[in-house]
């Protein structure tokens, strides 16, 4: 994780748990720690502070956060400060801050072309939308008809997507071999015609 880096940050604060964020600065700093077994007295550990404020983008792109998202628009102005081990961000595995998944046309403009969101750009995927592209629902951008296609599989970024398929009234997605379904609360017109399952059977 670096500065600049569009991340999730844990939010006791969001229905949903966690808020989209950017790290606005990242610095390496020495705090002192205390032996565990108590002995030995106190020593010197390296750490990282990282900056973190609210995500503009969660205001304008709807590249990612699809038409129907607002669940962000009213997220108010934010800045805080993390300190964190360094093999935690080495591994991007942080409890309280994770990486987002970004559509491409966002990680153009921030100018980075060696980050790149799989879009369900496998033969499975490609097949599936092919064939059933007169019936699905158009659905937002940046979405995956796979979870594990998803270049950072944690938390929130399966809510995330679980949210915005719900939202382009697509209930049914797969994460490998599992399928999960959310209740709709409404009746799905066609999701179960002919047409549907025939482009399913050429998907194979």
């Amino acid at each position: 994780m670096e500065a600049g880096a569009h991340v999730w940050l844990r939010s006791p604060s969001s229905q949903w748990g966690w808020v989209p964020a950017r790290i606005a600065s990242k610095e390496e700093i020495s705090v002192e720690a205390k032996s565990k077994l108590g002995v030995g007295g106190s020593f010197t550990k390296q750490m990282v502070r990282l900056t973190l404020v609210d995500d503009a983008h969660c205001h304008s792109q709807k590249g990612e956060f699809g038409d129907n998202d607002d669940y962000f628009t009213n997220l108010e102005p934010f800045r805080t400060t993390l300190t964190v081990d360094p093999a935690a961000l080495k591994n991007a595995d942080h409890e309280d801050v994770k990486l987002r998944n970004l559509p491409s046309g966002m990680l153009k403009q921030d100018g980075n072309p060696l980050n790149e969101i799989i879009m369900g750009g496998g033969s499975e995927d490609t097949k599936l939308s092919t064939a059933l592209a007169a019936t699905a629902p158009q659905q937002p951008v940046g979405l995956v008809h796979d979870l594990i296609h998803l270049t950072h599989l944690h938390e929130p970024a399966i809510l995330h997507s679980l949210r915005q398929r719900y939202d382009g009234d697509v209930i049914y997605t797969s994460t490998g071999p599992i399928l999960i379904a959310v209740n709709p609360f409404k009746k799905m017109e066609g999701l179960y015609s002919g047409e549907v399952m025939e482009g399913y059977r050429l998907a194979g």
